[in-house]
């Protein structure tokens, strides 16, 4: 009898066990959800460097709008610098600007907070032609589970993400213009043709987004 009662307390012990053990698991799956090809692109509202607010769902509900691209963003990191440098991101803004394509820049390093001064002169150096977003405290970043700058989103206009991944297929930025292919301007072009996007999700490359801790 008394072994029984044993073996009962023990079944029981597990279950709770396990139970506790799936709530926690269930609890850092949301903590750690990103935005998800197919699914609803998550909202927000943030100021840019100047100050000025953007709303994503206001600039989805707009007539002209066709598709939003966010583009995380770090005036510090090479390979942002590589790219600003060549304009990479602003020739594309100037491409699909008259076609509803809005395209967002979204600072989630934390370090860079107060120095919106300082990414102000850098972008004007870079002829950045597309309003960088501040995220410092990671919250938007987190949300859509950024990992390099840049990692490149793209919201059709009804508020799904069809794209995520690099910018280009040239991580060293060894290849000429006319040998690159540019994910980003692919998936546009399906987006606005109403296509589903072949290549909806790769890897992204660049540094790491410096979350805080």
């Amino acid at each position: 009898m008394r072994s029984r009662i044993l073996r009962l307390l023990s079944i029981a012990i597990v279950c709770v066990a396990w139970a506790l053990m799936s709530g926690t698991a269930g609890a850092q799956s949301h903590d750690h959800a990103h935005a998800t090809i197919g699914k609803p692109a998550p909202m927000f509202t943030l100021k840019d460097t100047t100050g000025k607010t953007h709303s994503l769902e206001d600039i989805l509900k707009k007539e002209d709008t066709k598709a939003v691209v966010l583009e995380w963003f770090n005036h510090t990191c090479p390979i942002c610098a590589r790219h600003g440098k060549a304009q990479t991101m602003s020739k594309l803004v100037d491409k699909y600007k008259d076609k509803g394509v809005v395209w967002l820049g979204i600072d989630s390093t934390h370090y860079n907070e107060g120095k919106e001064s300082e990414i102000n002169e850098t972008i004007k150096k870079w002829g950045v032609n597309y309003p960088i977003l501040t995220d410092f405290n990671g919250n938007v970043g987190h949300l859509y589970g950024a990992k390099t700058t840049p990692h490149m989103f793209i919201i059709d206009k009804k508020g799904a993400v069809v794209y995520t991944g690099a910018i280009d297929d040239d991580h060293r930025g060894k290849k000429p213009e006319t040998e690159r292919t540019v994910y980003v301007a692919d998936a546009l072009d399906q987006v606005l043709a109403g296509e589903t996007v072949a290549n909806a999700q790769n890897k992204s490359y660049g540094c790491s987004v410096k979350y805080k801790q």
